[in-house]
């Protein structure tokens, strides 16, 4: 993965297909929705899908977990394709600190369009503290 001035995508930058036709509302389902602070395992999984079911996601050049805290502070992860579904997965920042996160996925298109799931509303996580064990 590369930076491309606030994205991560494939080295290149190469359009990976076509870009799909989306029905709105845009939807994020996440797997998981709770983390331990620290903890990079189990990843963060999400499938994203539209008003006509799941989205196919050949056509994203990027795609980018984006977390914002309390603090405002945003926090974005470049996330993988499980190729061949509308599933993607990245693991938490083991510098992200305990409390509740707003979550979105930005996709960002072969030609240069962006979509954002969820489309009218935010997701959440939560990452909690780990019991001190010294």
């Amino acid at each position: 993965m590369t930076w491309y001035g606030g994205w991560y995508g494939p080295s290149g930058g190469v359009p990976l297909g076509d870009v799909p036709t989306l029905a709105g509302p845009l939807l994020l389902t996440l797997l998981y929705s709770t983390f331990k602070e620290g903890n990079t395992n189990p990843a963060l999984v999400a499938e994203l899908s539209d008003a006509n079911g799941a989205v196919p996601l050949d056509g994203a050049s990027a795609i980018t977990l984006v977390l914002r805290g309390a603090s405002s502070l945003v926090v974005a992860v470049p996330m993988i394709l499980v190729d061949g579904t509308n599933r993607v997965f990245c693991t938490i920042p083991t510098t992200t600190v305990a409390g509740r996160y707003r979550v979105e996925v930005a996709v960002k298109w072969g030609d240069g369009t962006v979509s954002t799931f969820p489309s009218s509303t935010y997701e959440s996580i939560d990452i909690l503290k780990e019991l001190d064990n010294g």
